[in-house]
């Protein structure tokens, strides 16, 4: 939320006084996909900083483009379409967020799933707690829980985020790649101003 608030308010500043967008929307899908990117660093046992400084990376990436998204919506078409524009944008935003969170729960879900089942044949008398562990992560920390089968878990749950954060990496990429067809308009300064070609 940090890297998020900051960003928003630098970009939104940063474009009324100079009056362009597109490099925001640019430079914020980069650093959204950078920061997408930095999310295969966080392994099982991370540092602080790794920690702190890549959802601050994410975030900055994310509130870099809030603003310029919505000005460029608002922008890019006629007075009497502004609300709609601004509607739609937000509803798209919304719907690609949980779609995406769909997509990353079924990757996790469907990588993790076959590395328990191994570990469960590994240690056969630790097959409950394993059954358990999708439900309720804390269970590996319970007295009695040997270290190689805690630590297997930990492993487990890392490779499948990898595989999720990979596939949010294409999407992020993909993005960027969108983000350069943005057409620049003229940033319109009063409600009156007409939407620019």
């Amino acid at each position: 939320m940090l890297g998020i608030s900051l960003a928003s308010v630098v970009s939104g500043v940063l474009i009324t006084k100079t009056g362009h967008f597109r490099p925001f929307i640019w430079a914020g899908t980069a650093v959204t996909t950078l920061g997408l990117g930095l999310l295969v660093l966080l392994g099982a046992h991370p540092t602080s900083g790794i920690l702190i400084g890549i959802p601050i990376v994410f975030g900055a990436g994310i509130g870099l483009t809030l603003q310029p998204m919505i000005i460029c919506a608002q922008n890019s078409v006629d007075q009497r379409d502004i609300a709609t524009a601004t509607t739609l944008l937000i509803t798209i935003r919304m719907l690609g967020s949980a779609i995406g969170l769909a997509i990353a729960q079924s990757v996790i879900q469907n990588s993790l799933s076959p590395l328990l089942a191994a570990l469960a044949a590994r240690f056969p008398a630790h097959a409950d707690l394993l059954d358990d562990v999708t439900r309720n992560q804390a269970v590996i920390w319970a007295p009695g829980v040997p270290p190689d089968v805690r630590d297997g878990v930990i492993d487990a749950y890392v490779h499948a985020l990898h595989k999720a954060y990979f596939v949010l990496l294409a999407f992020g990429g993909l993005t960027f790649v969108i983000s350069l067809f943005v057409k620049r308009t003229a940033l319109r300064k009063r409600l009156g101003d007409a939407a620019a070609d």
